[in-house]
């Protein structure tokens, strides 16, 4: 399923989602004009955590300016340490991303 959160009524999508057995929800920023570090998908974020759905989004490579870059990504897992992600497209950052989770206090993750 994909929600786009910077619409309205993205909430009752949601809930349509998980009435029907999906697992996850499927959000691309890029796609759908905002960041992944906005208020409007940490507030996704912290639905899908309550709702026991994951959410897999796309990873820019860190030289782009990207809403879904890895700094915007990094700042939604601080923001929101109880949700699941699958971040596509990350093995490419692979060597970068240490780095820039160093930033992120108490961030776990395993592969």
């Amino acid at each position: 399923c994909s929600v786009n959160p910077f619409k309205p009524g993205w909430q009752a999508e949601v809930e349509r989602c998980k009435s029907n057995g999906a697992i996850g929800i499927k959000i691309n920023p890029q796609w759908q004009e905002g960041t992944l570090s906005s208020e409007a998908v940490e507030a996704l974020a912290l639905q899908c955590a309550a709702k026991d759905l994951l959410i897999m989004t796309h990873i820019d490579h860190p030289y782009k300016s990207s809403g879904a870059s890895p700094a915007h990504f990094c700042e939604l897992l601080s923001k929101c340490p109880d949700t699941k992600f699958i971040a596509a497209i990350l093995v490419q950052l692979l060597n970068e991303l240490p780095s820039m989770l160093n930033s992120i206090n108490e961030t776990i993750i395993s592969v």
